[in-house]
């Protein structure tokens, strides 16, 4: 090679997209971003607004054009805020869910995403290695897999990041089940080098509890191969039923306190705040200065959907004889809303990995850079 010729810089980057949040992560930084699973279409009619946001967080809201769609894309979590309901493109299908047009956007957004934190306005060429959670049984068909990895490789995607021009080569990809990213998140440090405190997991019987927005996923694993023994392992339990079900007991307070007008974000916020500063305080804005104390109800909301999830898994038989297990693992932007104390009366030594809801992503980024440890 001549000083003259250009090495084009190679990274490695994961992708963990679930049905309400996408979690991205790569190399250069190692910070997880979190992104909803839903985009819209440029308005020109909202131009005004969209200025107001985009630059000072492109993580808020930014505007993308990639090659599979025609459109501007506008993607980021103010997205809703900007947008009516009405006009979000929800991205995950329940039949066809690689193939669908929205999802190979959604796809190349992320990759976007990633290229951009990874590139400069001067220097962004990069080739791309990318290791990708899929659910169980579809990390498993083969067939799809290969129509995934194509549509990614088919080309040098052109991307654009408000403006910004990038051009993007995937590399090598990997598809991993989604539940196994978090073993390799525990057993593995930043660097790919193995966790002393936990390196045992990777040849253990390892039980994984993914709770997701929309689905729950039930998955075993030994030696961090997935135990396919004809089990279920995807339920519709996400943590969304939780949501729902404190809005389905609203009208008992609604009797007592008036209209709340509260909405299922609402009920995400309240529950969230609640758990992690100890703030079950909602503003009733509609008698001045008025306020309830939902901690009571909401608990009572968490405990029965904890004891609704022990009760799914244990009809189902869904990690077998629980004493052959060696690790029980409680992962997803779930596992931190679940009553643990509870659970754990159906497996005394679940655990909640630290950073549940970005666990697997970063997993996949540690398993990944394991594979250049010498």
């Amino acid at each position: 090679m001549t000083k003259s010729e250009k090495v084009t810089p190679r990274f490695l980057a994961s992708i963990d997209g679930g049905n309400m949040q996408a979690k991205l992560i790569e190399e250069k930084t190692q910070k997880p971003i979190v992104l909803p699973s839903y985009y819209a279409v440029y308005n020109p009619y909202l131009k005004g607004l969209l200025a107001e946001v985009k630059g000072n967080n492109i993580d808020e809201m930014a505007q993308y054009k990639v090659p599979h769609s025609k459109e501007t894309i506008v993607y980021g979590t103010k997205v809703a805020e900007l947008y009516p309901a009405d006009a979000l493109i929800e991205t995950i299908s329940t039949t066809n869910r690689y193939n669908t047009p929205k999802w190979k956007t959604y796809m190349q957004v992320m990759i976007a995403r990633l290229a951009y934190n990874l590139t400069t306005p001067k220097n962004n060429e990069i080739i791309l290695d990318l290791k990708i959670s899929l659910p169980t049984d579809d990390a498993q068909n083969d067939d799809q897999l290969d129509k995934i990895a194509e549509f990614l490789k088919e080309n040098t995607l052109e991307l654009y990041l408000n403006d910004r021009k990038m051009l993007v080569t995937i590399g090598q990809i990997e598809f991993i089940e989604q539940s196994e990213g978090v073993i390799y998140y525990l057993a593995l440090d930043k660097e790919g080098s193995l966790n002393k405190e936990n390196e045992k997991m990777l040849n253990s019987k390892v039980a994984v509890l993914d709770i997701g927005g929309g689905t729950a996923l039930a998955d075993m694993f030994a030696s961090t191969r997935v135990i396919r023994d004809g089990r279920k392992t995807t339920y519709p339990k996400g943590v969304q039923v939780l949501y729902n079900d404190f809005l389905k007991g609203l009208p008992t307070l609604n009797s007592v306190f008036g209209s709340l007008g509260l909405k299922k974000a609402n009920a995400q916020t309240i529950v969230r705040n609640g758990i992690d500063n100890n703030d079950w305080t909602f503003e009733i804005h509609q008698r001045e200065g008025g306020s309830i104390n939902l901690k009571e109800y909401t608990q009572t909301i968490i405990d029965n959907y904890t004891n609704e999830l022990i009760e799914l898994l244990s009809n189902e038989n869904s990690f077998g004889d629980i004493q052959t297990l060696s690790y029980f693992i409680i992962n997803g932007g779930g596992a931190n809303v679940i009553n643990l104390d509870e659970f754990k009366k159906f497996v005394p030594f679940a655990q909640v990995s630290p950073n549940p809801e970005t666990s697997t992503v970063e997993g996949l980024l540690r398993y990944g850079l394991s594979q250049r440890v010498v």
